[in-house]
């Protein structure tokens, strides 16, 4: 702590530093319930509405509901889903409520269900919560209509509207354009080391000044958040950092091994699999087009980036 608290007020509050990133598509999802049970009434009886995000292609899915029970919230998750083309092994990420108790009812034994434990955990989701909420507003008062009338309507303007995230592409576009979601595995690649970094340095203070300060929700989204006052650290544990992120950075940054050679295609139901090498040869990855069948036995074609 600095002597001059004087100046330390006048300092604007300290954004987080970490950065949301994904695997793959559909590797990671993001869950939560928008509440207008509070501020407004439909015909159709609807008070909530569920919004699930893929973090890696910022697709998302929204479906309007009376209630929050956990069975509703259940059934709409199952339709989310499989709307988002999600496999067996996935993570998905939720708030605490009480209508996300059973969500592992609905999950393929390989998924996982993570709860949201610090402040950021569904940043990514919290931030498309904002714009779907006031382009509701906005598509509601110009068409006098409620707002779960124009949610599905919203919801695809949002997944064909270009996002800088994505390199001024759409979320629908990711996984159609190959230069894109090269792009797109990249960057999510080096937001992975970033955190890494930051996990690292925090440590490394940590372990000298054995003190930290805990983020703080004060109400409303992960962006509204503080930090609380100094804690003192008793012990330490482990400063060993996921061993995944940093195989995954290394496979996404270093140059391919003499002599490699393409694998079989690790998606699951696939019926045949064409794959070609990346435009960089540098690089240690191939384009994989799957043939597949999907959950309602209809047979799909998806590109994918494999690593070698």
């Amino acid at each position: 702590m600095r002597d001059d608290t004087a100046a330390q007020v006048l300092v604007p509050p300290q954004r987080p530093r970490g950065k949301s990133a994904a695997e793959g598509p559909s590797e990671r999802f993001q869950i939560d319930l928008l509440d207008f049970a509070q501020n407004t009434r439909t015909e159709r009886g609807n008070k909530y509405a569920l919004l699930l995000m893929d973090v890696y292609s910022r697709e998302a899915y929204s479906e309007a509901l009376p209630d929050k029970s956990a069975n509703t919230v259940n059934h709409a998750a199952r339709r989310g889903l499989n709307k988002l083309d999600a496999d067996q092994s996935f993570a998905v990420t939720s708030d605490r409520g009480k209508e996300f108790a059973r969500l592992d009812q609905v999950l393929p034994d390989e998924a996982v269900h993570r709860y949201k434990n610090a402040v950021q955990d569904i940043s990514v989701l919290d931030r498309a919560a904002m714009t779907l909420k006031r382009d509701m507003a906005a598509a509601s008062a110009r068409r006098r209509t409620e707002w779960d009338g124009e949610l599905s309507r919203v919801v695809r303007a949002y997944n064909r509207r270009p996002h800088a995230t994505l390199f001024g592409n759409a979320p629908n576009d990711v996984d159609n354009n190959e230069q894109v979601e090269w792009y797109v595995l990249q960057d999510n690649a080096q937001k992975i080391a970033h955190n890494e970094r930051i996990t690292r340095e925090r440590m490394a203070k940590t372990r000298t000044t054995m003190t930290v300060r805990p983020a703080q929700s004060r109400g409303g989204r992960s962006w509204n958040y503080a930090y609380g006052d100094p804690a003192r650290v008793t012990n330490i544990a482990s400063d060993w950092l996921t061993l995944f992120f940093f195989v995954f950075f290394y496979a996404c940054t270093a140059p391919p091994r003499r002599g490699a050679t393409q694998p079989s295609c690790s998606r699951k139901r696939c019926l045949g699999c064409r794959q070609t090498r990346a435009p960089q040869l540098e690089r240690s990855q191939i384009l994989c087009t799957c043939s597949r069948q999907n959950r309602r036995g209809v047979s799909e074609t998806r590109t994918r980036w494999q690593q070698i």
